[in-house]
């Protein structure tokens, strides 16, 4: 104490020198942690600049110009293929009652006349040849229901739904006629006015869901069954004219039957030993006339096909179509 007494000032200038080291110690320390951390920060930014760098395409502004340029090229293609597929809702559509009905009796009357006088193409004669196509006496091509009278549904969305089946039925029945077909046994339709004509339909045709591009909200279409028979030269003529792509109209599914089994001639069964030995080396066994030699004959078979088709119409609203493109998570 006396030593403090003695040198108050040194004491004090040592009092406030450790003092201010024991500051200077908290600071650094302080500092330090701070420097850490930013230093932990500046490598993790680091590292997500490169990452960014390392994308493919980098996000420049060059390569955004081009992610925006390839964006209106697939609006641009989208509506294209919207056009293709909408060529259906260019179909001019009556609301009539009266003139729909009229006209799906007309569609019955001419298919019929037109199976009865149908004419095929003949290369050695140069000129037509008669060919009916044969068809059930009664045959309506899937109007069955308004082949003798017309009751017209009470709905209008029916009645444009009966025209638009009526001109796309008209259309297939075209196609398979003009690929020469040896008869058309069954066509089928779905059956959706039912309701409102009051008729028991349960037994109608109704195409499998698994088989079928239908998508409610999105994408609409009309079914149809067609069974004719023919050649495999018919059915390749019919699913080449399908695939000009007049009307959106697809295959959805298809089968081919043999109806009829070849008829094989079989040689009477010998079973006596003179029969089958007794005339060895005689010449009066041996007949070279010209009756009795069988040649036999090759010749393609009559195959029946079965085809469901489908009448595709995009009802999903364009600019949603878009955004879904650009933003899948958009409404």
């Amino acid at each position: 104490m006396s030593a403090i007494k003695k040198n108050p000032i040194l004491f004090s200038l040592l009092i406030v020198a450790s003092l201010l080291s024991i500051a200077g110690l908290y600071f650094a320390y302080n500092a330090s942690g701070q420097l850490a951390e930013a230093q932990k920060n500046a490598s993790d930014t680091r590292s997500r600049l490169n990452d960014l760098l390392q994308v493919s395409p980098a996000p420049s502004a060059d390569n955004i110009q081009i992610a925006k340029r390839n964006v209106e090229e697939l609006d641009h293609a989208l509506r294209e293929i919207r056009r293709d597929l909408q060529r259906g809702s260019k179909m001019s559509l009556s609301s009539d009652g009266v003139s729909v009905m009229a006209g799906i009796q007309q569609f019955i009357s001419d298919s019929r006349q037109r199976a009865v006088n149908h004419e095929r193409f003949n290369m050695a004669e140069q000129d037509g040849v008669p060919m009916p196509i044969a068809i059930a006496e009664d045959f309506a091509f899937g109007f069955e229901d308004y082949a003798q009278e017309a009751t017209m549904p009470d709905s209008a969305s029916a009645i444009l739904l009966l025209d638009k089946q009526r001109q796309i039925l008209e259309y297939v029945i075209n196609l398979v006629m003009d690929a020469n077909p040896h008869s058309i046994d069954s066509v089928e339709r779905e059956h959706v006015e039912a309701a409102t004509i009051g008729k028991n339909q349960s037994g109608s045709y109704r195409i499998d869901p698994a088989v079928s591009a239908r998508l409610p909200g999105a994408i609409d279409t009309v079914a149809l069954k067609i069974i004719f028979s023919g050649y495999s030269r018919s059915l390749r003529h019919f699913l080449n004219a399908l695939a000009s792509f007049d009307l959106p109209i697809v295959v959805r599914s298809l089968a081919v039957t043999r109806p009829e089994a070849p008829v094989r001639n079989k040689a009477p069964k010998k079973n006596s030993l003179e029969e089958i030995f007794g005339n060895f080396g005689d010449d009066s066994s041996v007949s070279l006339d010209p009756k009795n030699i069988i040649t036999p004959v090759i010749s393609e078979n009559i195959s029946r096909f079965t085809l469901d088709l489908e009448f595709i119409e995009i009802v999903l609203d364009e600019e949603s179509s878009i955004r879904g493109m650009v933003d899948p998570n958009a409404p």
